[in-house]
């Protein structure tokens, strides 16, 4: 019979402070990678949400019924579907990165965003 008492075996023990360490280690040992992977589909999608809203929140300051009207439009999905795709992309990528990291691969950039 197998023996499956917590800490049988030549497992060690898994405590929060061992999981956000080895967080932290992997991703210091490749900042640079997750900054990439996180920072430019992030500015992606704020440079684009700043060209689909950012001028029409100029108006919003001083007529709330541009508001009214600008939340009738079909931009307001863009507005709402952008940063949902986005970030969620950006996730896919840091996630394909920390396996990489973790299983000592070297980081592959252009793969992340192919498979992601």
């Amino acid at each position: 019979m197998t023996n499956v008492t917590p800490g049988a075996g030549n497992y060690p023990p898994l405590g929060v402070g061992t999981i956000v360490g080895d967080s932290f280690r992997l991703f210091f040992s490749r900042f640079s990678v997750f900054f990439l992977l996180a920072f430019v589909p992030t500015m992606v999608v704020d440079l684009l949400l700043w060209l689909i809203v950012g001028p029409v929140a100029i108006v919003f300051a001083d007529n709330p019924q541009a508001l009214a009207e600008f939340l009738s439009t079909p931009e307001i999905v863009l507005v709402y579907a952008l940063p949902f795709i986005g970030y969620s992309f950006a996730m896919a990528l840091i996630v394909l990165a920390a396996y990489d990291a973790r299983v000592n691969n070297q980081a592959r950039v252009g793969a992340y965003f192919a498979v992601a």
